[in-house]
């Protein structure tokens, strides 16, 4: 007899409250079921996005099919110096950056805290390619997902903390992109030995976590150090 039967036998042989109480015991063991595949789903190799990492486990609900681990002798130098549309090295965002990480003592918190910076103080214009770079899509405060991707990568990387791009195919299902499949640009922020996604176009997204795309279905174009 499975875990099934035996709840509606006993069931049976209670009253109408003991059958409600068996329908609510099964539908709160699918809930946890669920959410404890849901929490101990594992990252992306570095050059298979679909390919399981057996040697990450998930304690904070992240999005973990979108990371990647760090590849041994894979060089981080590229991922850390300026670029024409990430300018990290520039006064005005390193002031800004150490502005934004001030008494954040951990690469995950400054990389938090650089994030959620962008989310708040950049709001999402469409349109394609690059039209600021990274430097001026933070005076204005706005851009598309490339030019979001390139103020986060300056911020970060003026904070030494090495950042990288992703371009894809997604399907949208929340915020100003709801229910459109389009290319797509985002981040990966190096931390622990993990890469992991920073969405910013969107304020549901927190590092490590994305909520305005479809993350099973996506089609995955390359991780570049600098676009």
């Amino acid at each position: 007899m499975n875990l099934l039967q035996k709840i509606f036998y006993y069931g049976e042989k209670m009253n109408k409250k003991g059958i409600l109480f068996s329908i609510c015991l099964l539908f709160s063991i699918i809930l946890l079921n669920n959410v404890f595949l849901d929490n101990f789903s594992y990252g992306a190799d570095l050059n298979n996005p679909n390919q399981v990492n057996k040697n990450f486990t998930n304690k904070a609900n992240y999005t973990s099919k979108l990371f990647n681990t760090y590849k041994k002798g894979d060089s981080l130098k590229k991922y850390l110096i300026p670029t024409k549309n990430a300018p990290c090295n520039k006064k005005y965002i390193k002031d800004l950056s150490k502005k934004i990480t001030e008494n954040k003592n951990t690469t995950l918190s400054k990389a938090e805290a650089i994030f959620d910076w962008i989310k708040k103080n950049i709001k999402y214009s469409r349109y394609s390619n690059t039209k600021y770079g990274g430097e001026k899509t933070i005076k204005k405060h706005k851009g598309n997902c490339v030019d979001n991707s390139h103020a986060l990568v300056s911020l970060l990387r003026a904070s030494d903390i090495p950042s990288r791009y992703v371009n894809g195919r997604c399907q949208f299902t929340k915020g100003d992109l709801k229910g459109v499949t389009v290319a797509h640009v985002w981040v990966q922020v190096l931390v622990d030995n993990k890469w992991m996604v920073a969405d910013g176009i969107y304020k549901g997204n927190k590092l490590g976590y994305v909520a305005n795309w479809k993350v099973n279905s996506y089609k995955h174009y390359g991780i570049y150090p600098s676009i």
